[in-house]
């Protein structure tokens, strides 16, 4: 323990350094994800057969940019939040990023198995649980916060109680599709698409909704 480290125990860090850390790594875990596509070695004119067969590569590629998005896009806005950061919270925001970085392989077992009658399930349930433990991780991140006064004190009872809802409702959505995947392998990822584009829909309506701005013309 180095003499800063008291001063960090008792006063905190501001955040911009733990953000740009934490933009690097979703950064490189979404672009790891493109790695899981790989192009087949058919013969001439079975290319299109081919590609076809690997719809389920490309789900899986696409949900997981938007859920990798939505972790950034999450951090981001709790982080806006949250003015002060202590040893322990930098230790749970870590603990959020090796989850983050987590996030390829369980999408390279989707989509290598969720047509696979004997494995889809196994594979559900293992992407579900990763997205069961970054929810737990922005929870703890926001709790812990709140605990021990590291958010913006300028933020009414009100938002903090909706923000805490926000952040709850994650872990309960990817629980319910973890266990239902051992029932119904297909609702249980119908589930995990419908909560992520749940993330994504108000924000596009959001955007669609602003008013066009048009420059004037220069005189």
């Amino acid at each position: 323990m180095d003499e800063t480290t008291p001063a960090l125990l008792e006063e905190g860090w501001g955040t911009q350094r733990l953000a740009a850390f934490s933009d690097g790594v979703y950064g490189i875990a979404a672009t790891l994800l493109v790695l899981n596509l790989r192009l087949p070695e058919v013969a001439a004119g079975g290319l299109a057969q081919a590609l076809a067969t690997q719809w389920h590569d490309v789900v899986a590629y696409a949900l997981s940019f938007l859920i990798i998005g939505i972790y950034w896009s999450g951090h981001h806005a709790l982080f806006t939040y949250i003015h002060r950061v202590d040893i322990l919270s930098i230790f749970l925001n870590i603990l959020l990023l090796m989850v983050t970085a987590l996030v390829p392989f369980p999408t390279a077992v989707l989509g290598r198995y969720l047509d696979v009658p004997q494995d889809g399930r196994t594979a559900v349930i293992v992407y579900s649980g990763i997205l069961v433990l970054g929810a737990l991780a922005f929870n703890l991140i926001w709790w812990y916060a709140l605990a021990q006064g590291l958010v913006d004190p300028g933020l009414s009872r009100s938002l903090r109680r909706r923000i805490t809802w926000q952040y709850a409702s994650g872990p309960v959505a990817y629980l319910a599709a973890l266990g239902l995947a051992w029932w119904n392998v297909a609702a249980s990822f119908a589930v995990i698409v419908l909560v992520t584009l749940s993330f994504v829909f108000p924000a596009l309506t959001q955007f669609l909704r602003r008013p066009i701005r048009r420059k004037l013309p220069a005189t």
